[in-house]
């Protein structure tokens, strides 16, 4: 069997040793049936062996120096006994003599370490330490020992210190998430975010749990009546969307509206591309197929003067069936030619927001600048793409920020074109306050 690196000695990796032990097989025997090396069969065995109680009523002294011993008076100078210490049954050489010795058995010393397929007559004549191996009892210290090497701070005083100060910052003031700050550290310290976060938890570090960004709570939602797309017939219905090559489909853009405050009438159109993840955010007037359109409009007429083709890079886009988006018509129209089409619209089934789930993430990412309810009414466009920059600098669990692949896909051009600029990683802030 190819021996496997790395992997778990597992329960039944552990009945297999233990009946091999009882065949009195090689390390090497059963290493090659599990796909292991022998030295790793060999600490399984020594490290999780358990020991026996002596059977012999006759022999108490293990001193391998016991025959032929003639010491008196090792445990007081007013000793009366007759008989050498090595026969003495009421004190244990081994608290008393400099020359004691234990006697082991070259089975327990050498593999296979146990007594196991040892000959019971043997056994019954043998007075030294035994030992045996219980898969159960194995097990179980195993997954003990796996349990306690996590429950602590493995880190040095100075290690702990240095994280702190990285990474604590990071998380309470820039308000990125704990794989987004290590992501920024850049592997500095080779541990995982759940360390990270069980250092959180045990006050090692300067942040605390309150500062970690959590699952925000749900509301038990309301049961709605089943809806009908009504683009079931004009070919833009999310089936059809499905029905694309997959190829086709990974290049489309998700749309939506981000509103701020209830009385306000200025909202953010934002769009995320599912290839790089990169966010585009425009300032509309109002909720209006209107001001969507207008959006639109800008964005083409700012690529075809960088020398840019608005269908190469966005060539389709996901939407919901809000009011805002109700005109895909003109949506889909040139606005330098009337004649041609720029893009595909297609739309989402009703209350059906996980059908373009790469947007909704980044949502919560506004939401963290501008929480609901906040006015968007001071705002403007550089507003916008200030927090467009950081959101797309903002460093992701593979190590990569969405403005640097958007970059390599499409050009610095067009980040340039809307107005995003790349932000470094320790520099990335999605905290109130930053616009």
């Amino acid at each position: 069997m190819p021996r496997k690196r790395f992997y778990q000695i597992t329960r039944e990796d552990r009945e297999q040793i233990y009946e091999c032990l009882c065949q009195n097989m090689s390390a090497k025997q059963i290493g090659d049936m599990l796909g292991k090396d022998p030295s790793s069969i060999s600490r399984e065995i020594k490290h999780h062996r358990s020991r026996l109680p002596g059977t012999s009523r006759t022999r108490t002294n293990l001193c391998v120096n016991v025959k032929g011993c003639d010491k008196h008076n090792l445990c007081s100078d007013v000793c009366s006994a007759l008989y050498p210490c090595a026969r003495c049954a009421d004190h244990d050489c081994a608290h008393y003599c400099a020359d004691y010795s234990k006697e082991l058995c070259v089975k327990t010393r050498r593999f296979p370490l146990v007594c196991l397929g040892c000959e019971s007559s043997a056994k019954a004549r043998c007075d030294l330490e035994k030992y045996t191996y219980s898969p159960g009892i194995a097990d179980t210290l195993s997954k003990k020992l796996r349990s306690e090497s996590r429950s602590s701070i493995t880190l040095s005083e100075q290690e702990l210190a240095a994280l702190d100060a990285d990474i604590s910052p990071l998380i309470k003031e820039s308000k990125q998430s704990v794989e987004a700050a290590l992501a920024a550290l850049d592997g500095k310290y080779g541990i995982s975010a759940s360390t990270v976060r069980r250092y959180i938890d045990s006050g090692g570090l300067e942040a605390l749990r309150i500062h970690m960004l959590c699952a925000p709570s749900r509301k038990n939602p309301r049961k709605k009546a089943d809806r009908t797309s009504s683009h079931t017939d004009d070919g833009r219905s999310y089936a059809e969307f499905m029905a694309l090559p997959d190829k086709v489909r990974s290049r489309v853009w998700e749309a939506d509206t981000v509103i701020g405050a209830r009385s306000d009438r200025e909202r953010f159109f934002t769009f995320v591309s599912r290839e790089t993840s990169l966010l585009g955010i425009r300032i509309i007037a109002d909720g209006s197929a209107d001001s969507i359109i207008t959006a639109l409009d800008r964005i083409e007429l700012s690529l075809d003067a960088a020398g840019l083709v608005f269908s190469d890079i966005f060539p389709l886009f996901l939407v919901d069936n809000g009011v805002e988006f109700s005109d895909p018509k003109r949506m889909e129209r040139s606005v330098l030619d009337k004649g041609k089409k720029r893009c595909r619209i297609y739309y989402c089934d009703p209350y059906s927001s996980w059908q373009k789930p790469k947007i909704e993430g980044i949502h919560t990412l506004i939401r963290r600048v501008l929480p609901k309810g906040m006015s968007f009414t001071r705002l403007d466009q550089t507003d916008a793409c200030l927090l467009a920059s950081h959101i797309n600098s903002y460093m992701r669990a593979d190590k990569t920020c969405p403005a640097d692949r958007a970059q390599k896909r499409f050009g610095i051009k067009f980040l340039e074109c809307l107005g995003i600029k790349k932000v470094a990683a320790k520099n990335v802030s999605l905290k109130q306050g930053l616009i």
